[in-house]
């Protein structure tokens, strides 16, 4: 028996198989193409990622160094905003002292003008008390004057009850 072609046993004629082959060829070398375009592609992908691995790498040893150096942009930013929010908070607390000191100079000088007020106002009730003080033992002396006879010797004749009052007043 002879040995039919596996195309045949298949149904397909040897013209229609030779196309086939052909065609498979064709696809096959469309494929093995495709596959070199995509490995082509992945080393174009892998030579890019390891690129921009190695530049984010550069990039990022440079900034550790600008750190390192005190030279980094935004390291400066902050550090510029963090002398800035430093010196206003002096400039703040240097103003409430000198508030607070004012203030307490103000309420002292009030102090003082209340206390030379009530000092004042003390020596005026002193003052009128020892006068008045003085006006009564005027007063009385002129009243025991006028109720003693002098002799001409210079001695008294009768005494009277009132200095006696006068003198218990004056000591």
């Amino acid at each position: 028996m002879p040995i039919k072609s596996s195309h045949r046993l298949n149904g397909y004629s040897s013209r229609e198989c030779d196309n086939e082959e052909t065609v498979s060829c064709k696809e096959e070398e469309e494929d093995e193409e495709e596959e070199e375009e995509e490995d082509d592609e992945e080393d174009d992908e892998d030579d890019v990622s390891e690129r921009e691995y190695f530049e984010k790498l550069h990039n990022l040893t440079n900034q550790l160094r600008q750190l390192n150096e005190g030279v980094h942009p935004e390291l400066c930013k902050a550090s510029k905003r963090a002398e800035n929010w430093l010196s206003d908070q002096r400039l703040r607390i240097q103003i409430l002292h000198e508030h607070k000191i004012d203030e307490v100079h103000c309420q002292y000088e009030r102090e003082i003008k209340v206390c030379e007020q009530d000092c004042a106002t003390e020596k005026r009730r002193i003052r009128e008390y020892l006068m008045s003080l003085c006006e009564d033992l005027k007063k009385r002396l002129e009243h025991d004057k006028k109720s003693i006879e002098l002799t001409p010797t210079g001695g008294t004749l009768s005494d009277r009850p009132s200095s006696d009052l006068l003198f218990f007043l004056l000591t």
